[in-house]
């Protein structure tokens, strides 16, 4: 479990599973002055305190997302007309080409992201999107840069409780796993901020709290994660922390 949660939620963005859904607002109004922005990210030990492998947001006048800067990468967030936003592009710490192209359905949802990771080769993907009813992310299905024709996507399954992920299935090839979200706070998730482009850290859609605890079942093997959090005045997580001894959190730093 550690290694999942490490995967989806610390390693930075060269692992991407976009959701620009925020259960907070809809990011296609306007920002404002009022709103609590997202403005940095780090891997943090609950123990000695020292954070490292951080991500920083910055923003520009209107309170759009502008940056999204870590050791690993230096994005720059482009806007269409229709104030979605259309592509990230930068450079990784090697100089090669890192970008994120989006495409959008009729209903203004994610159908598309084409992942571009130049190091030296593409280490991408292009993801599709599946949404019910109620506009949230049923389905995703990846598939590799350069995977070879008939090759399998690596395809995740949600189903929801509201506005909170229930369960999540895996299925990779020949292997499938199955999480199910046993519980959850009551205040705001912090990946729901920065117009959504911080649930591409998070590793799935942005639910509107944050899970406390986890259950994840491969086969005949049954893992359990839990978390504990620290919040802001806003009501957003300002720090989490793994309750298995491990000495693995998160730190996450905002305007107000």
């Amino acid at each position: 479990m550690k290694d999942q949660f490490l995967k989806r939620s610390l390693i930075l963005l060269t692992v991407a599973m976009v959701a620009l859904t925020s259960c907070k607002k809809d990011k296609t109004e306007e920002p404002t002055s009022n709103d609590v922005q997202l403005l940095k990210i780090s891997s943090w030990n609950p123990t000695t305190g020292a954070e490292t492998a951080s991500t920083e947001f910055t923003y520009d006048n209107s309170g759009k997302l502008k940056t999204v800067v870590s050791s690993r990468v230096n994005l720059a967030v482009n806007y269409a007309t229709n104030g979605k936003v259309s592509n990230i592009k930068g450079l990784n710490s090697t100089g090669g080409e890192v970008s994120y192209s989006l495409e959008y359905n009729a209903a203004g949802q994610i159908s598309k992201v084409i992942y571009v990771y130049m190091n030296p080769k593409d280490f991408g993907y292009t993801k599709t999107f599946e949404y019910n009813a109620a506009g949230k992310v049923i389905k995703t299905s990846s598939l590799s840069a350069g995977a070879s024709a008939g090759s399998s996507p690596y395809i995740v399954e949600y189903t929801w409780n509201g506005d909170n992920i229930a369960t999540s299935k895996v299925t990779n090839g020949a292997t499938v796993s199955t999480s199910t979200y046993v519980s959850y706070d009551t205040k705001l998730n912090p990946y729901s901020l920065g117009d959504g482009i911080a649930a591409i850290i998070s590793g799935s859609p942005a639910s509107k709290n944050n899970f406390t605890e986890l259950s994840t079942n491969m086969g005949s093997t049954t893992s359990v994660q839990k978390r504990s959090y620290e919040y802001s005045a806003s009501g957003y997580a300002v720090s989490l922390k793994l309750l298995d001894g491990s000495n693995e959190g998160q730190k996450f730093y905002y305007n107000k």
